[in-house]
């Protein structure tokens, strides 16, 4: 697998003007295959999520990213209802890597969307049900959820998080894979300036032997 990496950017958001390109354009149809999931998070949660595949990981396997929202109530599509206009930043970037050869998996946190509810019995059961821990254990659970399909790469992920998500990524040392956090400009949004390092971060994880 690759070797542990955190690499810590801040990136600069501008408005995205163009979508990545098929790595393969003309050779299959492109496109993107989404499929629900649900799987065991830390504590006995339980997190629904979505796996997004670009066509062609039905000829080969690829590359895969576990998707973390930031702080508050924000869902799996990177929308927060504090937030008066729907953003979808998380599936646009899910969507962007999908283009780009890469699968992704995003996930309601807990307490959120499709995952387990929050506890309404005691203060004590929400405090232990929203621990800094299990949310750190609600990654690794994301990560060998992605691992679980056929079509990634096993030695060929990645977490991707932004604001408090990126330190969810970093918490937990154990992934093995690589790992990225970015923060947001006021009035940003997901950029162009990013998009050309998908393709570039692609071939990386395509040189590792094929039959690994």
């Amino acid at each position: 697998m690759i070797g542990r990496r955190a690499l810590v950017a801040a990136a600069t958001l501008t408005p995205l003007a163009a979508r990545a390109q098929s790595p393969w354009k003309g050779y299959y149809a492109t496109g993107m295959m989404q499929r629900a999931v649900r799987f065991a998070g830390s504590d006995d949660a339980t997190l629904a999520g979505t796996l997004l595949l670009p066509r062609w990981s039905e000829l080969q396997k690829v590359p895969g990213v576990v998707l973390i929202s930031g702080s508050g109530p924000t869902d799996r599509d990177g929308n927060n209802p504090l937030v008066p206009e729907r953003i979808d930043l998380m599936k646009q970037i899910s969507e962007l890597l999908a283009a780009a050869g890469i699968a992704s998996l995003r996930y309601d946190k807990r307490g959120l969307g499709g995952s387990s509810p929050r506890p309404t019995n005691t203060l004590e059961a929400q405090e232990r049900f929203f621990t800094w821990e299990n949310f750190v254990g609600d990654v690794a659970s994301a990560h060998r959820e992605l691992l679980r399909h056929d079509e990634i790469k096993p030695y060929a992920t990645a977490l991707l998080g932004h604001s408090e998500g990126g330190l969810l990524a970093l918490g937990w040392d154990r992934a093995g894979c690589m790992g990225l956090y970015w923060r947001q400009r006021r009035g940003g949004s997901w950029p162009t300036s990013c998009a050309p390092r998908l393709p570039a971060a692609r071939r990386l994880w395509s040189s590792r032997p094929t039959g690994q």
